[in-house]
């Protein structure tokens, strides 16, 4: 990817969407992570905090829509996907008629949010979502010990310290949504943030070996360490 696709945008914000695509690891776990959302196939998705689409390197449905209050970030994703909408508006109050989406979805948004901010942006993101649909958040867990790290070293992540699960399913279940949740819970490691912390000018990250030694500790943790300390909440609610 050449930086030049990226017209007047930010010089770390390039490195790090590149970052994000380019090493092995963080690719396929951010998949991994899609896959769990994406299930049912759904045809008409909306993802709410889009940023700069990097989320279309995983998905392909037949309709997309993005949107983001960075007009940026909307500008870098609608040069590298032309063929997609992105629109700038408010997640609290979602420019869009309602039940048009079949999945309606955020990541890595909600915590960046208050408390009656995130449960409004829950609240338009139902409204939104077709009968039958599904509301999907993706959101870092408290509990786990690298997502509390990196809320630690990492000032704008401190709405972190927020991200319980009880928290999100009491907003679910306030708006209906409580019979058909399905929370599933990704990994040990919050591993995007705290590998860049680290390891961001290592040119070994990005090489076959580190790969698979990531995923050898991250299947190991799994195994022993009880999913509630897992580092990803990934929360689905089913619309009545």
């Amino acid at each position: 990817m050449e930086s030049n696709r990226f017209s007047q945008y930010p010089q770390r914000d390039i490195d790090y969407f590149q970052w994000r695509i380019e090493v092995p690891y963080i690719y396929n776990r951010t998949q991994k992570l899609f896959n769990l959302i994406f299930q049912d196939r759904p045809k008409a998705v909306l993802e709410v905090g889009c940023g700069e689409g990097i989320t279309l390197y995983h998905i392909n449905p037949i309709k997309y829509v993005g949107i983001d209050n960075s007009l940026v970030r909307l500008r870098a994703a609608s040069i590298q996907f032309k063929d997609r909408t992105f629109i700038q508006g408010d997640g609290t109050s979602l420019p869009i008629g309602s039940e048009k989406f079949d999945l309606v979805f955020c990541m890595g948004t909600l915590h960046h949010l208050s408390g009656p901010g995130a449960f409004l942006m829950i609240q338009e993101m139902g409204r939104v979502c077709k009968k039958g649909g599904w509301v999907a958040i993706i959101e870092p867990n408290v509990f786990n010990f690298f997502s509390f790290l990196l809320a630690l070293l990492r000032k704008p992540e401190r709405g972190i310290f927020r991200s319980k699960p009880k928290v999100f399913l009491k907003y679910f279940r306030q708006l209906g949504m409580g019979y058909e949740i399905k929370l599933t819970y990704d990994g040990i490691f919050s591993a995007i943030d705290l590998l860049r912390f680290f390891f961001k000018k290592k040119k070994f990250i990005k090489a076959p070996w580190f790969n698979r030694l990531c995923e050898r500790i991250e299947d190991i943790s799994n195994k022993i360490i009880p999913e509630r300390f897992w580092a990803i909440m990934v929360i689905l609610g089913r619309k009545e």
